[in-house]
C-alpha cells in the first residue's frame, strides 16, 4: 500500500508460497517409488528368513555336515519373525516420517544461518525458500524506493512482507541506525543477514531510482535461482533416493541369496580338489 502498487507485493509472496509447495511435493513425490522398492525388499526379507534360508541350510548342512554361520543367524532370526515382523516396518513409517519432516524443515528453514561470504551463500543450505524471500524483499524494496519512500522506511517495509524474520530483525536495526543519521559500512554486523550484494547496496546507498532498478534486477536474480534450486530439487531428489535406498537394498539381498549359496558350491567341491 505504501508503494502504491499492493498487487505486485501480492504476487510476490504468492510466488514464494507457490515455489515452497512446489518443493514440499517434489519431496513427497521423491519418496513414492523408494518406499515401494523398500516393501517389495521387506516382503523379499521375511521371504528369505522364513523360507529359503531354512531350506538352504537344512540342504548345506546334509551336504557337507556342517552349519553354515549366516544361513544359521538368518534362520534364528526368522525364528523371531513373530515378534519384529509387523513392528519393523511401523517403526520404518514413522521414523520416515519424522526424517521426511525434518529434511523438509531443514529445506525451507527461513531462519536458518546464512553465511557472510559469496561462496558459502552459494550452497544449497540458504535453501529454496530463502532466495525466494530475498526476492520478495529486493522486489518489494524496489517499489518503495521507486515512489521514494525513505531507505530506512523501506527496508522494514519490504523486509517484513518477505517474511523472513532474520530479515526484519536486521532490518528494524539498520532502519534505526538510518534514520538518526548512522553511517552503514559494508562489514557492518547488521548487514550479515543479507546476501553480500544486497547488503553492500544499502551500504554505499545512491539516488532512489538508480537503487530501484537495480534491486529490481537483483529480485529478478534471485527469484531465478529459487527456481532453478526447485527445479535441481525436483529432478535429482527422486534419482538420488531411489540409487541409494536401490542400491543398499540390492546389496543386502544379494549378500543374503549368493553368499552361503556360494559357500555351499565351494564346500560341495573341496573333496574334489583333494
Amino acid at each position: 500500500m505504501r508503494s502504491g502498487k499492493l498487487s505486485a507485493a501480492l504476487e510476490s509472496m504468492a510466488t514464494t508460497g507457490r515455489r515452497v509447495a512446489e518443493v514440499r511435493r517434489a519431496v513427497g513425490l521423491a519418496l513414492l517409488y523408494p518406499g515401494i522398492i523398500l516393501a517389495i525388499a521387506y516382503a523379499s526379507f521375511l521371504f528369505l528368513v522364513l523360507h529359503l534360508a531354512p531350506v538352504t541350510l537344512a540342504a548345506y548342512e546334509d551336504l557337507t555336515w556342517r552349519s553354515e554361520p549366516f544361513l544359521a543367524f538368518l534362520v534364528w532370526v526368522g525364528n523371531g519373525a513373530i515378534w519384529w515382523a509387523f513392528l519393523v516396518p511401523a517403526v520404518v513409517v514413522i521414523a520416515g516420517a519424522f526424517g521426511c519432516q525434518h529434511f523438509a524443515r531443514r529445506l525451507l528453514r527461513p531462519d536458518s544461518n546464512v553465511p557472510t561470504t559469496a561462496f558459502d551463500y552459494r550452497s544449497r543450505k540458504a535453501g529454496v525458500l530463502r532466495d525466494s524471500r530475498i526476492a520478495t524483499f529486493a522486489e518489494d524494496l524496489a517499489l518503495l524506493l521507486q515512489h521514494h519512500a525513505p531507505l530506512h522506511e523501506a527496508l522494514v517495509l519490504a523486509a517484513d512482507a518477505s517474511g523472513d524474520a532474520r530479515l526484519s530483525r536486521a532490518a528494524v536495526e539498520l532502519s534505526r541506525r538510518l534514520e538518526i543519521g548512522e553511517t552503514i559500512t559494508v562489514d557492518d554486523p547488521a548487514l550479515a543477514a543479507f546476501p553480500p550484494l544486497l547488503g553492500w547496496l544499502m551500504s554505499v546507498g545512491g539516488e532512489s531510482e538508480t537503487l530501484s532498478q537495480t534491486f529490481r534486477e537483483m529480485a529478478d536474480r534471485y527469484r531465478d535461482r529459487a527456481l532453478l534450486s526447485a527445479h535441481r530439487v525436483m529432478t535429482y531428489l527422486p534419482i538420488a533416493i531411489t540409487v541409494c535406498v536401490g542400491g543398499t537394498v540390492t546389496l543386502l539381498q544379494a549378500l543374503a541369496v549368493f553368499l552361503p549359496l556360494v559357500t555351499l558350491f565351494l564346500e560341495l567341491g573341496n573333496p574334489l580338489r583333494g
